[in-house]
């Protein structure tokens, strides 16, 4: 009979973004640290991407890309990784 390993420490984040609702969830501990500090910075993340790239707050990124009617926009590295995925 072998014996089992405690479950690895579980962290749940549930938060409104993007328009509806998002889940993190971590187990265990890792590079990132434990499952909770973890999970806070995804959220960090997601949370910081939504201000980021919504079309809903007029001092977003994409906002302010939106209303700007030069042919050539500068956009901070993720805004143009993020267009190139929408195109791809």
């Amino acid at each position: 009979m072998t014996a089992l390993a405690p479950p690895a420490p579980e962290t749940i984040e549930r938060f409104p973004c993007f328009g509806g609702r998002c889940t993190v969830l971590v187990q265990g501990s890792g590079p990132a640290g434990s499952a909770l500090e973890a999970a806070a910075r995804v959220k960090q993340r997601l949370l910081e991407w939504h201000a980021q790239f919504s079309r809903f707050d007029g001092e977003s990124e994409l906002s302010r890309l939106n209303r700007d009617l030069r042919w050539c926009v500068p956009v901070s590295a993720i805004m143009t990784r993020f267009v190139e995925a929408a195109l791809t």
